[in-house]
């Protein structure tokens, strides 16, 4: 008897916390990330605010930019600009709060 099996492809997957796509390609790889940069900045925002401004720098410096792009090889320089746009973003917003 010859086993049928039936392989189910998709067009996405995560993996260890990155995503992995059928086109090999990162961006929506670096669209999560844009997303918990936003998160992870919030998150600072809310649970530091009576912190003094060093501490939330030295804070925000480890823990919000972190990215993983030395993993990113294959994308669309559109999604790379994203990303540059976001870090200015939440550094601005993260500053501005801080004073």
């Amino acid at each position: 008897m010859v086993c049928l099996l039936i392989y189910v492809f998709v067009s996405s997957f995560e993996y260890l916390g990155h995503i992995l796509t059928d086109n090999s390609r990162d961006d929506s790889d670096i669209d999560r990330e844009i997303r918990n940069m936003f998160i992870r900045t919030n998150t600072l925002k809310r649970k530091f605010a009576r912190c003094s401004s060093d501490v939330k720098l030295i804070l925000f410096k480890s823990y919000c930019m972190n990215y993983d792009s030395a993993l990113w090889t294959h994308y669309w320089t559109g999604s790379f600009k994203r990303l540059q746009a976001t870090v200015v973003i939440i550094i601005y917003l993260f500053i501005r709060k801080c004073t």
